[in-house]
């Protein structure tokens, strides 16, 4: 199923070996369901990948993440400097956050 989303071996091995990996068949289902883009469940899958390698970081295992959590993640993201946000804006890879918790 994944490969639907990801040809080169290498990706797929990487996101199948990493934290997310035991739950990406259901993650990218529920993506589909939703009706979601192709390049939309792309970047989510990428997303909840680099979250669940985040929290392996932190020593936080994916089934004890809690919205602290990801609020720590997000803030930690780059901002994209962007005119009428004072601060910048959130990358893509942070605002698809909820999302990934969601499901």
């Amino acid at each position: 199923m994944i490969q639907r989303y990801f040809t080169q071996a290498k990706v797929v091995s990487r996101l199948r070996s990493g934290p997310i990996g035991p739950y990406l068949p259901k993650f990218v289902s529920a993506l589909e369901q939703g009706r979601y883009s192709h390049d939309t469940i792309r970047r989510h899958v990428r997303g909840a990948d680099a979250l669940g390698r985040w929290l392996e970081s932190q020593n936080v295992a994916l089934v004890e993440a809690n919205q602290g959590h990801i609020e720590d993640y997000v803030r930690r993201r780059t901002r994209i400097p962007t005119v009428g946000y004072s601060q910048g804006r959130l990358c893509k890879a942070a605002t698809s956050m909820p999302l990934i918790a969601k499901l």
